[in-house]
């Protein structure tokens, strides 16, 4: 299994997170792991429009929404993810 960083800066807008995730995916990528807020910067991730592309592809995508909860009014609502990973107390 071939693994691929998404190199996004401190000061990438959503437009910028998005260009610099979809650039990975490629025809031999089959799922994606995507933090939904970022644990060292607590930058949010716009997965909502990362897994639209990534289904457009036929890519299962994984959203670690651990730190949505206490961050998010509604963590979940309009993600379209395969599968949401939470941590609750």
């Amino acid at each position: 299994m071939d693994e691929e960083d998404a190199p996004v800066t401190i000061d990438a807008d959503e437009d910028g997170v998005v260009d610099a995730v979809t650039a990975q995916m490629s025809e031999r990528t089959s799922f994606i792991v995507l933090d939904q807020i970022t644990s060292a910067t607590a930058m949010l991730f716009t997965a909502q429009r990362i897994a639209a592309e990534a289904h457009r592809r036929g890519i299962h995508i994984l959203v670690d929404g651990a730190h949505a909860p206490a961050q998010l009014a509604d963590p979940v609502g309009g993600l379209q993810s395969d599968w949401v990973g939470r941590q609750f107390p």
